[in-house]
């Protein structure tokens, strides 16, 4: 005996396209999905590893300064350990791509 019935076979069609209008949801690309303030503070998140332990993580960040005090030198410096897995400072780096852009400096100040 088959355990489908009209109610059920109606509540199956409504739940498959349900997730086909959030899988179409989700692949589109001006998609921002958002969770509340409770889901939130009930998920406990893991920390990410450090780029360079005990200086600098994953995240966003703003460096910024009066003119001329070595902050695109020093993104650059930063920039290149990442990318080689280097210590800076005697601190460990973790090696990772890097994506390094400005539009102060030209390419030919890395080669000389």
């Amino acid at each position: 005996m088959n355990d489908l019935t009209p109610s059920s076979n109606s509540s199956m069609n409504e739940y498959i396209a349900k997730m086909q209008k959030d899988f179409l949801r989700s692949i589109d690309p001006s998609y921002l999905p958002t969770i509340s303030m409770s889901e939130l503070y009930e998920n406990v998140y893991s920390k990410k590893p450090p780029l360079i332990d005990g200086f600098l993580y994953t995240g966003t960040y703003l460096f910024v300064g009066a003119p001329k005090l070595g902050k695109s030198f020093f993104m650059a410096q930063l920039a290149y350990h990442i990318s080689t897995g280097t210590q800076l400072w005697g601190y460990p780096v973790k090696q990772g791509t890097v994506l390094f852009h400005t539009f102060r400096i030209t390419a030919n100040a890395f080669y000389k």
